[in-house]
């Protein structure tokens, strides 16, 4: 933080990480943290190991600790849609549909976009290690309702609403679905194999 803090003639995306990480350490100038619901600005949750990955330094890890062998991440991607039956309509949906529509479409395109960066900055990092005989791999598996080859099936899960209670039988059918996806997914398959473990029938 304070190497990035140092470059304010070029600031670039680590100095402003690190600015805004930097006033949590003042508890006189911070007394209370207020949160809000991540969909505002980091819908998955992986905006932070994004940075980190990005800037962090590889000595953090202290001289006595060496660098992973690999690293894994499993994105829950739990949207759903909610804005078909405008299809069907003549009408002009009203200001707070809008306002849903807008901020829906902001979420989904702000979260392509950080899970393609991350794979990237992945990418690049066991580019990097790879050169430095460090071996390295990482392991990005995103699921999602959309990735049922069933359409029937998948059109009803995503229909499905966000809220605090949902009836058993449509929570066992989400849970049941994800670790279809999750089975099914190559990278995970090849990270157990590289573990040396097995996926039951």
């Amino acid at each position: 933080m304070t190497a990035a803090l140092a470059n304010r003639e070029n600031p670039d995306r680590g100095f402003h990480v690190a600015l805004r990480t930097k006033v949590y350490q003042d508890a006189k100038e911070k007394e209370f943290i207020h949160l809000l619901d991540g969909g505002v600005s980091d819908n998955l949750g992986i905006q932070s190991p994004l940075e980190h990955s990005i800037y962090g330094r590889r000595n953090v890890l202290g001289a006595h600790r060496k660098q992973p062998r690999r690293s894994v991440m499993i994105i829950v991607n739990a949207r759903n849609m909610r804005m078909k039956q405008w299809n069907f309509l003549s009408k002009t949906p009203g200001l707070g549909s809008l306002i849903d529509a807008v901020s829906g479409s902001m979420i989904n395109n702000h979260n392509f976009a950080t899970v393609e960066f991350m794979r990237a900055s992945y990418d690049a990092i066991q580019k990097r290690l790879d050169a430095e005989g460090t071996p390295y791999d990482h392991y990005l598996i995103e699921i999602s309702l959309e990735q049922l080859s069933d359409a029937t099936r998948r059109e009803h899960l995503i229909k499905i609403p966000t809220a605090l209670s949902l009836p058993k039988k449509e929570v066992d059918a989400v849970r049941d679905a994800a670790k279809e996806i999750l089975y099914s997914s190559g990278r995970f398959r090849a990270l157990v194999a590289d573990l040396g473990g097995t996926l039951p029938e």
